[in-house]
């Protein structure tokens, strides 16, 4: 179950704490109404970074030869990474960037196989399969994710009974 509070509600009842109206203007001349959705939304962020309360499982297929993969969006941290080929299957150790060349001095000469590690790129959101993939495997992803945004007046928290501690 998600929150049950909708954005709207949780707007009228912040908006109640500080006993404001949803027209009063700030002196950028945006109205409190929409700076609240802002807040709320910032009040989510803030959430996620003390607790990781949301977990995600997805799947996605590498293809022959194609060495760097995107995660998926909203993701905070990965718990595992597997590569997954029936009895062959293997959880892939992460290498961080730095520590590539320790691990493969020459990447560009590494041929195709069955990969055994990823090294995650937080800036651009992708990852890299070493060795570079021979063919078509799943990559089975289990992480924790950001919350989306609330984007209209009747969506709900994806954070189950926290409503107050938006608010």
């Amino acid at each position: 179950m998600a929150g049950i509070l909708t954005r709207a509600q949780i707007e009228t009842e912040s908006l109640d704490n500080l006993a404001k109206s949803s027209l009063m203007t700030f002196q950028s001349g945006d109205t409190m109404s929409t700076r609240i959705t802002r807040w709320v939304n910032r009040a989510q962020q803030l959430v996620a970074r003390q607790a990781d309360l949301l977990q995600s499982y997805s799947t996605t297929a590498t293809v022959n030869a194609q060495q760097t993969y995107a995660f998926p969006p909203l993701m905070r941290k990965v718990y595992t990474l597997r590569l997954l080929d029936g009895l062959n299957s293997r959880k892939l150790d992460c290498v961080m960037p730095w520590e590539m060349d320790k691990k493969v001095p020459m990447p560009s000469a590494l041929t195709t196989l069955r990969s055994w590690f990823y090294v995650p790129y937080k800036n651009t959101g992708t990852f890299e399969l070493f060795p570079i993939p021979d063919g078509a495997y799943t990559l089975e992803l289990r992480s924790s994710v950001y919350p989306s945004d609330f984007t209209t007046s009747s969506a709900v928290s994806q954070y189950s009974n926290l409503d107050d501690a938006l608010v």
